[in-house]
């Protein structure tokens, strides 16, 4: 309870291990980007320059006398579908991405034969 939000006869299940429930911010510009430093215990971009917004979410953590590196980065890469995925999750990691997003359609069969199907499913064919 607080001055913005109350919650009454809330449950959360499974009950988190250390007794509070992760904020990650969503968000590609710079003001999510520090929103994420100020405040998030993750930062969740959908696209733009990744080194730049963790060098942004980093620096302001640090100037709110909060641990950068505590921060978890999620972002995703085309590389990791490709020829090289090991080279596309090095690029992540040297950006300061701790977790990357693989799309759940590469688990389905045959993901090239049957993007069009999934793509049309999803409203992008």
């Amino acid at each position: 309870e607080g001055e913005f939000v109350s919650f009454s006869d809330v449950a959360s299940n499974p009950t988190p291990t250390d007794g509070t429930i992760p904020i990650v911010v969503g968000g590609h510009s710079p003001a999510a980007a520090r929103r994420a430093g100020r405040l998030g215990d993750g930062f969740f971009p959908g696209k733009g320059n990744i080194a730049e917004l963790t060098d942004i979410v980093r620096q302001t953590a640090a100037d709110a006398g909060r641990d950068p590196e505590a921060i978890e980065i999620t972002f995703g890469h085309p590389g990791v579908l490709g020829d090289d995925p090991a080279a596309a999750f090095e690029e992540l990691a040297d950006a300061g991405v701790s977790r990357t997003i693989v799309p759940s359609l590469v688990f389905h069969g045959n993901f090239a034969e049957s993007l069009p199907e999934w793509g049309a499913k999803l409203g992008l064919g």
